[in-house]
């Protein structure tokens, strides 16, 4: 089992319409609805790879409601602690010409009682976990270490940790050593506090920034997504890119929650059914990880529903990744 901490969970409407037009009426073609938020299109996508996810997370009122009901419609196992306020719904606005917008409403904020009663659930079920993902930001009232709480209880049960979380929950989480970070460009040149080289501006070597921030918090991997120019890892000692396909990208929300699957799904792959992750990572492949991770992402963009990928598409991608390595 792998445990999905995704405690924002949203409500997603998805709207269609030719062109968005600021200050003027908008007449939309097409509405989707369905459960989003970074855990739950983790756990869709560890679905779909045959792992076996365990999302938890907070849900309340109607919406909360809905996005039980529709991960229970997909199959998705789970665990959500009741709130008194109402989860938050998050809009994406797609135009034909492939513009995206996000309408992001406000988080749900956590009471005493129900925050305690996440952690006790976090207790329960981590012993039984083959790896756990931690994702996205965590609900406003939840103390700055809740996450780094979470990762001090995987370690003392050999579960290795991803974290996809970078703000002031996941910034004190790197205190504990994840086994892996993951992060998009910009979140970790604000955690580096560095601005990083490209191959046409100036900058420190990203390199360099990656095996410091590998050293000064214990980190095995750090796997860096960069949108339509690929990913990049790092071990501390080699440095892996993959390049993408050329692609128009559809929706590209949840891409980089389908990477998270991806790279977890990779890692567990290699593994015997059953056994237990006790020296992460000398024995798994960086490499076959993080295009796993990008075949996934890209797969995910190409599909209008966010978090959704199907596996013809997938497997295509898969197929037409370029990997480089560099010692």
């Amino acid at each position: 089992m792998v445990l999905v901490i995704g405690q924002n969970s949203t409500w997603q409407k998805t709207c269609l319409l030719p062109q968005l037009k600021s200050g003027e009426v908008n007449r939309i073609d097409r509405v989707i609805f369905g459960a989003a938020g970074k855990g739950a299109n983790a756990a869709r996508g560890l679905k779909l790879l045959g792992k076996k996810p365990h999302l938890l997370g907070y849900t309340g009122g109607i919406n909360g409601d809905r996005f039980i009901n529709a991960c229970k419609s997909e199959g998705l196992e789970g665990s959500f602690i009741p709130l008194e306020d109402e989860t938050r719904i998050c809009t994406t606005i797609i135009e034909s010409c492939g513009r995206t917008t996000e309408l992001i409403e406000p988080s749900p904020v956590v009471s005493n009682r129900a925050r305690a009663a996440f952690r006790q659930k976090v207790q329960k079920k981590i012993p039984a976990a083959a790896f756990l993902a931690i994702t996205g930001t965590a609900l406003p009232a939840e103390p700055d270490d809740c996450y780094k709480d979470y990762l001090i209880q995987a370690k003392s049960h050999n579960v290795p940790v991803l974290l996809d979380s970078y703000r002031r929950h996941g910034a004190r989480a790197l205190e504990a050593a994840p086994e892996i970070l993951k992060v998009n460009r910009q979140e970790v040149e604000e955690l580096a506090g560095k601005k990083l080289s490209t191959g046409v501006s100036k900058g420190v070597s990203r390199f360099k920034v990656y095996k410091e921030m590998i050293e000064k918090f214990g980190i095995r991997w750090i796997i860096i997504t960069k949108g339509a120019e690929g990913a990049e890892g790092c071990d501390g000692s080699k440095l892996v890119r993959v390049s993408l396909p050329a692609v128009k990208a559809v929706n590209p929300i949840g891409s980089g929650d389908a990477f998270s699957a991806g790279t977890i799904a990779s890692v567990l792959d290699e593994i015997s059914e059953g056994a237990v992750i006790r020296n992460f990572p000398e024995a798994f492949s960086l490499e076959r990880a993080v295009k796993w991770g990008a075949a996934m992402g890209t797969a995910n963009c190409l599909n209008i529903n966010p978090g959704f990928v199907e596996l013809p598409v997938l497997e295509k991608i898969f197929e037409r990744l370029v990997v480089e390595r560099r010692e």
